[in-house]
């Protein structure tokens, strides 16, 4: 897990991985009031919460490159949790794109169990993300810029899980069902 970061920085400082560059469009987002148009997708939030991210996970990786690139291969714990962050956006990229595949194959009627799980791996994903950002930030910056960053964070994370407690009962009751001793 831990060669994750290693060759993500290896690559950055090599030139062959473009990351400073789009950490740099990233805090010009972030700098500037970005809204966006709310979509009737059925996963349009979950889309969104993917974009915020990506581009959480990016700001984090940039800010501990431009901090300590040199040193940052010594410090596992650091490595350890970009690497969480990476694997956490690799599941939610995943599991949106194979619940849109579906959607597209099945129709949203078709597809109604699998877009809760969805909605159920968006939250917990994105939690732990928020978590594991705010974690990193914490033990590098000064107490001067901590603030600030943990402001960014906050914008780098604007999904919020509504209705996700029944969201969390339907599945449970799906899996139930389907997993009941016949009567």
């Amino acid at each position: 897990r831990l060669l994750i970061p290693g060759t993500l920085v290896k690559r950055v400082m090599a030139g062959s991985l473009p990351l400073l560059e789009y950490v740099q469009h990233v805090r010009a987002e972030l700098a500037g009031a970005s809204s966006r148009v709310p979509d009737n997708d059925p996963l349009a939030a979950e889309t969104e919460a993917l974009m915020a991210a990506k581009h959480l996970t990016a700001h984090i990786a940039g800010l501990l490159l431009e901090r300590q690139a040199a040193e940052l291969a010594k410090k596992q714990q650091h490595l350890e949790l970009l690497s969480n962050m990476i694997c956490e956006v690799y599941a939610l990229d995943s599991t949106i794109g194979r619940t849109l595949k579906l959607i597209r194959q099945r129709g949203v009627e078709g597809a109604v169990f699998e877009i809760d799980l969805t909605r159920v791996v968006t939250a917990r994903c994105t939690d732990k993300l928020y978590a594991t950002a705010r974690r990193l930030v914490a033990n590098d910056a000064t107490p001067v810029e901590l603030p600030a960053r943990l402001q960014e964070i906050s914008r780098l994370s604007p999904y919020i899980p509504s209705g996700i407690l029944e969201v969390k009962t339907r599945v449970g009751e799906r899996v139930a069902a389907l997993y009941a001793p016949p009567a």
